[in-house]
């Protein structure tokens, strides 16, 4: 995220709220400029129409648009050359390394519920993304979910296909219903992350996914 520079400056006086979140949000970038340059650029086509036409029926409607102004909707309903023309674009970027606007968005604060209006720990930052970089991101998904889902533990459900919290509260039932029924003890340890989202270590995410991702096999 590099592009801060369209940011709703109404809710932010001062521009405290702007210097907070750049700071958080651009902490990583060094150790992820470092990293990206590893990445192999193959002189051949990569993206196919199958993969991009898949990731494109992902995109969820009603969603606001980032800096480009385009909305999912034109990618999802336009004619099936439209998906031709974005796997050669997503192709061209990287063979060219001009990565059109992938590092921009719009970083818009949210007032948080039930808190009070005004400090900037009470905001919730929310950027809203180039609709090629969502794209972008689905292709990239989908290429490595079986890995992530592999090195995974089985107890994780968060984030993942057929997951939910609904897994979590039935482990925890189980759990229960065991003790009661052996009329034994056990412990059971919840954490809440203060500002998790936020404060991911994105150098230190991309470490962990080079432990078991070829490179070659998402670009």
């Amino acid at each position: 995220m590099k592009s801060l520079g369209n940011i709703n400056a109404e809710l932010s006086p001062g521009g405290a709220w702007a210097e907070t979140m750049k700071g958080i949000l651009l902490a990583a970038d060094e150790a992820i400029g470092l990293r990206s340059q590893r990445i192999h650029h193959s002189s051949q086509p990569t993206y196919h129409h199958r993969e991009v036409s898949t990731a494109i029926a992902k995109l969820k409607n009603g969603r606001s648009s980032g800096p480009d102004g385009i909305n999912s909707e034109l990618f999802k309903y336009g004619p099936p050359a439209l998906t031709d023309k974005l796997a050669e674009l997503l192709n061209g970027m990287f063979m060219k390394k001009e990565f059109l606007g992938l590092d921009s968005g719009l970083l818009i604060p949210i007032q948080k519920p039930n808190k009070q209006a005004g400090p900037v720990e009470n905001l919730r930052p929310i950027i809203l993304l180039n609709t090629l970089r969502k794209l972008l991101g689905l292709v990239t998904l989908n290429r490595i979910r079986e890995q992530v889902d592999n090195y995974l533990s089985p107890s994780h459900s968060g984030f993942r296909t057929g997951r939910s919290t609904a897994d979590a509260v039935w482990a925890h039932k189980w759990y229960c219903a065991i003790t009661q029924r052996y009329k034994s003890a056990t412990t059971v340890l919840g954490i809440d992350l203060s500002r998790a989202f936020d404060t991911v270590r994105r150098g230190l995410l991309l470490k962990i996914l080079e432990q078991f991702l070829d490179p070659d096999s998402i670009i």
